[in-house]
């Protein structure tokens, strides 16, 4: 999804490309939360566990993105800029879904009244995985708080906000649940509560990077974040025999400590990739496209189910469905550009 370039970054450009897909990836491996003891699940789950850090990188170059918005503009262009980036096509297409609902029936229209439009926007109730909206717009309206820290005091600010956010809201809630103290923790530092971990926490790998023993502490992290998220979600759904989601959350550890090895990981190879000038190309055409993918996908896969008799637990068509259905968005997309005022909903 686009969000305005940090100092021309080329790493920036390379997450923005890789993202949308790997959220199409998620979204085909749909069949993950239908359990089975058949093969196909046991594949469903390392796939979903191996993409699942998509949203998480996403808010962390959100932060990156915006942290110094101040040196460009004010406060009001600021947020006029997010309007017509995310608040626009988030409007416009989650009505859309509405009427996309309504025709296929999945939604009664003697149901569909103002208050039942304002709590399905409200709520992206119409397009259930535009749920990434409301959380993306609590981070920029807290952006602004974040940008006010100058850059003489924004190292310590922000090693001190995810310090603590890292042992009052991850660490401490994941070993009093595991462990089962028998205490009730209650602390916690509200200024990185739940998502908001990630922009800060994304600010500081960005901008002043681990380097050395550190790096290699926060890489071993991530890799035992994703074995306790994957074989830990294996073990537990297979024993009870439906899926298990004590591993999963964007905001429980696993997911935090994998995400950010992984956004950490991916600068490096980043480096590599966008030296070659035609792929620097490619993954530069491909994030223009980045949150038109992430809206429009789901209408595309949706109906393509309704239409076709796809068996979605073939490891084929949860792997090659993303390829098909991504350049179907694009050209679809490419064309909606061409039509006035429409096109302002696909930035």
């Amino acid at each position: 999804m686009n969000e305005e370039k940090s100092n021309g970054s080329n790493y920036v450009t390379f997450l923005q490309a890789l993202l949308p897909i790997s959220v199409v990836i998620l979204h085909t491996n749909g069949v993950f939360w239908i359990f089975s003891e058949n093969g196909y699940w046991a594949s469903s789950n390392f796939i979903e566990c191996l993409f699942y850090f998509a949203v998480p990188v996403y808010f962390m170059i959100s932060g990156i993105t915006l942290i110094d918005f101040r040196q460009r503009y004010g406060i009001k262009e600021y947020f006029w800029k997010r309007f017509q980036k995310a608040g626009l096509p988030y409007l416009f297409w989650s009505l859309f879904g509405l009427a996309y609902n309504v025709y296929w029936k999945t939604i009664d229209v003697e149901s569909v009244n103002l208050s039942y439009v304002l709590n399905g926007v409200l709520n992206s109730s119409f397009v259930k995985i535009y749920w990434f909206f409301p959380v993306l717009f609590g981070i920029y309206l807290c952006m602004p708080l974040f940008a006010s820290v100058d850059q003489e005091n924004r190292k310590s600010t922000f090693k001190y906000m995810f310090v603590c956010g890292m042992i009052l809201n991850i660490i401490v809630p994941f070993l009093t649940k595991e462990i089962q103290f028998g205490i009730s923790f209650t602390y916690t530092i509200v200024v990185v509560s739940e998502y908001l971990i990630y922009p800060v926490g994304g600010v500081l790998l960005y901008y002043y990077p681990p380097k050395g023993r550190t790096k290699v502490i926060v890489m071993l992290l991530g890799i035992l974040g994703f074995i306790i998220h994957f074989y830990g979600t294996y073990a537990l759904s297979i024993d009870a025999g439906k899926v298990v989601s004590r591993y999963k959350g964007y905001t429980n550890l696993p997911c935090v400590l994998y995400s950010f090895a992984v956004f950490l990981g991916l600068r490096d190879v980043s480096d590599k990739i966008m030296n070659n000038c035609t792929i620097r190309k490619i993954v530069s055409f491909m994030a223009s496209y980045s949150l038109p993918i992430y809206l429009l996908h789901y209408f595309f896969l949706d109906t393509a189910r309704r239409l076709f008799a796809f068996d979605e637990t073939t490891l084929l068509y949860r792997l090659c469905a993303p390829i098909i259905v991504i350049p179907i968005v694009i050209i679809a997309t490419y064309l909606i550009r061409k039509i006035p005022l429409v096109k302002k909903t696909l930035p």
